[in-house]
Order: C-alpha cells, then sequence, then structure tokens
C-alpha cells in the first residue's frame, strides 16, 4: 500500500485560493483523486490525459489546476508539481517492497530449516544426543534436563524448584528505563530515510507512550522491534522523514513552492 500526503493546511494554500469559488470544488476534488491513483500505480505523479475524464473530471478543470501550478503540463497528460519531493516515488516503493520481501523470506527459511532439523531426528534419539564416527549412538546423554528423572541431590528424588537449565517462557516486560536508540537501531532507521532529528523526536514519543500505557497490553517481548514497527506506522501516518542533513523540521506539501 502507498501513501498520498497532503498537508491540513491545504485549504489555505494560495494556489488553492486562487481557483475562483464556483471552480475550486471540482477542481480540487479533480486533483484529490488523481494523487491517490498516481500513487498507487506508481506513475511518479504522472497523470495521462485520458485518466482526467475517468476520474471524473474536465479538461477545464485540469487546465485550471495548471494555471495555479498544482499541476503542470507534459507531453500526453499533467504531472504534479514537485511529486518526487514529498510523495513516494516508484523507485522508493520498489525497494521498500524487495526489502520487505527479502525479509519475509529469509523468516521462512529460518523456520524451514528449523523445522528440519527437528524431522531429521530419528524416532527415540533427542536432538542432542550426539553419534560415534561409525554412526552409531554414542552413550552420551542428552544435555537437556529430563524432567522425569528424579534429581539425586533432593530428599526422595524430588525436586523442591526447577531445575538449572530448563526452558522458561519468554514472557513480555514494560520498556527498559534505559531504553536508548542503539547504532544498529539508528543505521536501520537512516536506511529507511529518517534524518536523526526526526528518530529522535519520535523516541521521545514512543517512550512517552510506552511508559504511561498501564496494564498487559504494555509489555512486549521485543521492544527494538516494537520501536522499529513504531517507526513504520508514523511513516505511513504521513510523519516527516527529512533524511537530507539540514532539511527543514517542517514537512511541506506536494503541492507547495
Amino acid at each position: 500500500m502507498t501513501w498520498f500526503k497532503v498537508d491540513d493546511s491545504f485549504p489555505q494554500h494560495p494556489k488553492v485560493l486562487r481557483i475562483p469559488r464556483v471552480k475550486r470544488i471540482a477542481c480540487v476534488g479533480l486533483w484529490g483523486l488523481a494523487g491517490p491513483w498516481c500513487a498507487r500505480n506508481l506513475t511518479d505523479g504522472y497523470l495521462d490525459e485520458n485518466m482526467v475524464e475517468e476520474l471524473g473530471g474536465s479538461k477545464k478543470q485540469a487546465d485550471e489546476l495548471v494555471r495555479v501550478g498544482l499541476w503542470e503540463r507534459v507531453d500526453g497528460g499533467f504531472q504534479f508539481h514537485d511529486w518526487s519531493d514529498w510523495q513516494p516515488t516508484r523507485a522508493r516503493v520498489e525497494e521498500r517492497r524487495d526489502a520487505e520481501a527479502r525479509r519475509k523470506q529469509e523468516w521462512r527459511d529460518r523456520k524451514r530449516s528449523a523445522r528440519e532439523q527437528t524431522e531429521d531426528v530419528p524416532a527415540g534419539q533427542g536432538p542432542d544426543t550426539t553419534r560415534d564416527s561409525d554412526g552409531t549412538d554414542a552413550d552420551v546423554r542428552s544435555t537437556r534436563p529430563d524432567p522425569t528423572r528424579p534429581d539425586p541431590d533432593t530428599p526422595n528424588g524430588v525436586s523442591s524448584g526447577p531445575r538449572s537449565g530448563a526452558a522458561t517462557d519468554r514472557r513480555g516486560t514494560r520498556l527498559p528505563d534505559d531504553f536508548a536508540v542503539s547504532d544498529e537501531m539508528r543505521s536501520w532507521a537512516a536506511e529507511q530515510g529518517w534524518a536523526d532529528r526526526w528518530v529522535d523526536s519520535v523516541t521521545e514519543r514512543f517512550v512517552d507512550y510506552w511508559r504511561a500505557k498501564a496494564g498487559r497490553d504494555a509489555t512486549k517481548t521485543d521492544w527494538p522491534a516494537t520501536w522499529r514497527n513504531w517507526l513504520r506506522r508514523e511513516a505511513e501516518r504521513g510523519q516527516p522523514v527529512a533524511a537530507a542533513a539540514g532539511t527543514s523540521p517542517r514537512q511541506l506539501p506536494s503541492w507547495e513552492l
């Protein structure tokens, strides 16, 4: 899914106000339908002239958008002004999709490898049982604790608690007091297009939110992963990323300038 971003000051923008009132709703309606269509079809803001009518618009409305500077006329159709500065480009979207596909495939490969290792263990032989060089079972016990064998160090072989090395449930914890963005997390954020100033700002909101939250919903098993998902959702909501050093902290809309 891709997003078409619109700033909340759009209705008061000078370019919009230059459209006569009697035409404004129709022209802005065409602009608002064309934006998501371009984002979904990864056209980088290009709209074929025939699509104007398909979207319910007219040539006069398109010409008015060109006149005020929201669109530009190009060969065969129209182009959103400065699309690549403020909207997701085809190259960026495909890069993100490829990275996500690789991540999912790597996860599936790990799951399949773990399953195959389990399935390859012969019946009656634990995964930790060793074998001699001739392929026969070695007389070595599994390194895993056997819950059915009495503990000789306790009276009557009854254990008073969990044995050393026993598996424990993986339970979630609240956000650590010393939670901080590691170099690895910051490197990941930079690859996603986040500038340091926005990483720090969004992390402050992330920390405040989870420290204020109560109940079981406030516990997580992997806080760095929760932080990465938080940044992804912020980007989907149209929060500023501003990867370039020195970029103004104010997010400009696609129709500005």
